[in-house]
């Protein structure tokens, strides 16, 4: 794993500080999955594909975002079936 070194104001640096400590993960963690979520929205803007602005529309920017949604229609069509048969 490579190492990037940034600078960070005053009050950005504060905001990381007091989120590590809430949260009990490091400022290195916090930082490279900041970084991570926004290099993926940033690929998926820069992507020429015409779905790409459905997709930031519907706040889709990464796997779990995906995830969630699949599971949603998981779950709707669960309960369409189950409806269905409920009726017969």
């Amino acid at each position: 794993m490579s190492m990037l070194t940034l600078r960070l104001d005053e009050e950005l640096e504060a905001q990381l500080n007091n989120l590590a400590a809430l949260t009990g993960t490091s400022k290195s963690e916090l930082a490279r999955q900041a970084l991570q979520a926004h290099v993926f929205k940033l690929q998926w803007e820069a992507a020429a594909t015409p779905l790409a602005p459905h997709f930031l529309a519907a706040g889709v920017y990464s796997d779990d975002d995906v995830m969630k949604l699949c599971d949603a229609y998981r779950q709707e069509r669960r309960e369409i079936n189950h409806s269905r048969n409920t009726k017969l």
